[in-house]
């Protein structure tokens, strides 16, 4: 009678395993309607731009390739998604949100790629969304991360982290990594 949560565990974890197959039947809903987003957001953003004038106001065209970029970060589409917010921001979408995610995007692509200009250019971004909302955690717990892990300084990545945790309270993310970083420091 022990075992059975342990078994039931077992179970579940290898369902979710196998939908983690691109041939998992219960996750094709889920892809088409991701699609099905993506596609709906470019045909906005198309008809927008196609109909967009020198007198228009580009907000709604910043935001919608804002929305788009959010869909290609869900989907791991790091070139896409940096293409999408670079769009927003030449469009004049202005918001630490914007910034942040862009950052986000560089930041994975250039550990991806192993590609030191898109690390710096997310360092850019990940400072542009704490200059416009000094209290944006996610930005300084991005920017912290990515001194540690991708710059290479410990002691600098280290105080960051720190200083995130002390400023935010229930932000467990930055309590997890800052233990992780302890324990990698030994």
């Amino acid at each position: 009678m022990k075992q059975l949560p342990a078994i039931v565990c077992l179970v579940v974890s290898a369902a979710l395993s196998a939908c983690g197959d691109f041939s998992c039947p219960m996750m094709s809903p889920l892809r088409s309607a991701k699609s099905s987003a993506i596609a709906d957001l470019k045909k906005k953003a198309a008809e927008y731009e196609a109909s967009f004038t020198k007198g228009d106001r580009p907000d709604r065209l910043g935001q919608i390739y804002y929305d788009l970029g959010q869909k290609y970060v869900d989907d791991g589409n790091w070139d896409q998604a940096i293409v999408s917010f670079e769009k927003s921001l030449e469009y004049g979408k202005k918001s630490a949100a914007l910034q942040y995610y862009t950052g986000v995007s560089y930041a994975n692509r250039g550990r991806e790629l192993g590609k030191d200009e898109d690390i710096r250019r997310a360092e850019y971004h990940y400072r542009q969304a704490i200059g416009i909302n000094p209290d944006y955690l996610d930005a300084h717990y991005g920017l912290a991360i990515l001194v540690y892990y991708e710059k290479g300084d410990t002691a600098l990545g280290t105080s960051m982290m720190e200083q995130v945790v002390a400023r935010g309270g229930t932000y467990y993310r930055a309590h997890f990594a800052l233990g992780k970083i302890y324990y990698e420091q030994g």
